[in-house]
């Protein structure tokens, strides 16, 4: 990033800082605002896409993003079980979605048409520094798949009614603490553990394709991964080994 482009992005989150501040109706909403500005610039920088984690293992061998996404996963997990333990969760309108046929066929939906982008909403934004063309053409069919499949998310039974569903969100789907709440902190203790476990499975399962690649001599690897793996040894050598001797 040059010093123009610092310049602009910064006056670009004042402005929005201070609109939201302004413009916002509720303080909630000012700070999903904040939230969200801070974990854009994270995954911005970062070069983080959900998507691309997925597209990156299998294209180039490397699971470094995947494995620090299940690590971001299980922190947000306990975040969320900080801020909900004491309160009611459906005073927060959380996004808890049913589990049938609608989910299996827009899993698979999505997943093809990102696989084929490289890239989904959040790697967009990283992808539209470097190749605009593809991040522009997935954002129009992005927005295309949303506007066209509302009225069927609205409407087909296939789609609005869960197959399984727990007490906090009866028929809407599965809210993890819920099956717990017998346990400690209400259930969220015992979900944050399962969330963990199925975080660790990912992780030990990615390591092992990448051995796989490697071995297999497959495995072609990511330049800014290379370069940082390198850099952190180049400064490791140079804290083991003095660069001069003092005859004293």
């Amino acid at each position: 990033m040059n010093k123009k482009q610092a310049i602009l992005g910064s006056a670009i989150a004042i402005l929005s800082i201070l609109l939201g501040a302004l413009f916002l109706e509720t303080s909630s909403l000012f700070l999903r605002l904040l939230l969200g500005l801070a974990l854009g610039f994270a995954l911005a920088k970062g070069s983080i896409g959900f998507a691309g984690s997925i597209n990156r293992a299998y294209r180039r061998g490397s699971t470094q993003l995947l494995q620090t996404l299940m690590f971001m996963f299980v922190i947000t997990a306990i975040i969320n079980a900080g801020l909900l333990v004491n309160t009611d969760s459906t005073s927060y309108n959380l996004w808890v979605n049913p589990i049938n046929l609608g989910l299996i066929i827009g899993g698979v939906m999505f997943g093809a048409g990102m696989s084929l982008s490289s890239c989904c909403a959040t790697g967009m934004m990283v992808e539209m520094v470097s190749d605009v063309a593809r991040a522009l053409t997935t954002l129009v069919f992005f927005g295309a798949g949303v506007f066209f499949g509302f009225p069927l998310q609205a409407t087909q039974s296939w789609i609005t009614q869960s197959v399984i569903s727990t007490s906090s969100y009866a028929e809407q789907g599965v809210y993890l603490p819920d099956l717990f709440s017998w346990g400690p902190l209400n259930g969220y203790f015992i979900a944050i553990l399962v969330t963990i476990a199925f975080a660790l499975i990912v992780v030990v399962l990615a390591k092992k394709y990448e051995n796989y690649r490697q071995k297999s001599g497959s495995y072609l690897g990511v330049d800014g991964e290379i370069a940082r793996q390198n850099q952190l040894v180049h400064n490791n050598l140079h804290f083991l080994v003095p660069t001069h001797i003092n005859a004293g």
